[in-house]
């Protein structure tokens, strides 16, 4: 036997640009302070119904190494920023030897306060590899993901 629950309300539409902004738990102090917070250009599109989408981050040094699903129902959105075969979702080049590698999941309930803005925690890893050493901070729940519309 299987079932399939619907949602009440009709699922918020998340297609559209956007400013995403990761910020590393205080407590990864191993992490240099100039990586502890990356900020990007998103693109949402949907990908193929009004309940699953797909983000494109770009910037100038950016790789996503694969795009990561969006579900919605109602008003509650996951995200989750993961790749498959084990690798990074995203990596940035921040210095000819230094990059920054972050995987990890978040969810947020919006509510009432629709969807101009996103903060939600960010569960999963930031990583720093280059001078003076390599930093990996995670797995933690306390990163956070905040996403706003442009």
């Amino acid at each position: 036997m299987s079932f399939q629950l619907v949602a009440l309300a009709a699922p918020v539409n998340m297609a559209g640009n956007y400013t995403l902004t990761f910020i590393a738990d205080s407590s990864c102090t191993a992490l240099p302070s100039e990586v502890r917070t990356r900020t990007y250009s998103a693109t949402i599109t949907a990908a193929g119904n009004d309940r699953s989408y797909n983000i494109a981050v770009s910037g100038a040094s950016v790789e996503n190494l694969g795009y990561p699903p969006i579900v919605v129902a109602g008003d509650f959105v996951a995200f989750s920023f993961d790749s498959d075969h084990n690798l990074p979702y995203l990596v940035e080049q921040v210095a000819p030897n230094a990059r920054v590698e972050i995987t990890g999941y978040a969810e947020a309930a919006l509510g009432s306060s629709g969807l101009s803005a996103i903060s939600a925690p960010f569960s999963g890893y930031v990583e720093y590899y280059g001078p003076p050493a390599i930093a990996r901070c995670g797995p933690l729940k306390n990163h956070r993901l905040i996403l706003t519309r442009q």
